[in-house]
């Protein structure tokens, strides 16, 4: 169950960004700018959606999951058990998916340097794999899933105005010259 559920969980992230890159981010049906106030828009809410449903699973769903009980094994065919949190794990690769689409697009959408994009995407990493060693700290130190999950809710909620303000910075077409944007080359 575990390796389907691994297999499913990335196929659905490759399914999610094909179909939010191709149909949405690349769609020239939109202005830039709109793409970008939609994207953010569209993420947030799937976002928050997913959070919600994480939220009602943890706290309201009959069996209350923590890593100080014992594990529960739960069969792919015991569907009343497997369903619910095997859909919801399908709907965070696709979220996820489209939250890391948006961010290298943005990136994109800002600048067409190669080497501004290169640091905004470094950046981008580094404040990720921070977060990645931030989450496996909690968990070292024995902070309970719920603890956890909170965190990430109010993570994400709270990064939600300062990207709807860089979507709205977008422009029909990135701006070049990196002097105007007050970058050099120079260190």
């Amino acid at each position: 169950t575990r390796g389907l559920n691994a297999a499913l969980f990335w196929g659905s992230q490759m399914l999610g960004a094909f179909l939010f890159g191709k149909f949405f981010l690349d769609s020239k049906r939109f202005s830039r700018k709109n793409r970008a106030i939609y994207g953010v828009v569209g993420v947030g809410v799937c976002s928050m959606i997913q959070w919600i449903l994480a939220c009602f699973l943890q706290f309201g769903w009959f069996v209350e999951h923590d890593k100080y009980k014992p594990k529960l094994n739960i069969d792919f065919t015991d569907y009343e058990h497997f369903l619910p949190p095997f859909f919801l794990y399908l709907f965070m690769g696709i979220c996820d998916a489209l939250v890391q689409n948006y961010c290298y697009w943005i990136m994109g959408a800002i600048s067409n340097s190669a080497e501004m994009c290169s640091r905004f995407a470094g950046y981008y990493k580094c404040v990720q794999s921070f977060g990645a060693s931030v989450a496996w700290s909690l968990d070292a130190y024995g902070i309970t899933y719920q603890i956890q999950l909170i965190i990430c809710v109010v993570l994400s909620t709270i990064v939600l105005p300062p990207t709807y303000q860089v979507a709205k910075m977008v422009e029909e077409h990135s701006n070049d010259n990196e002097a105007d944007l007050g970058y050099s080359e120079q260190p």
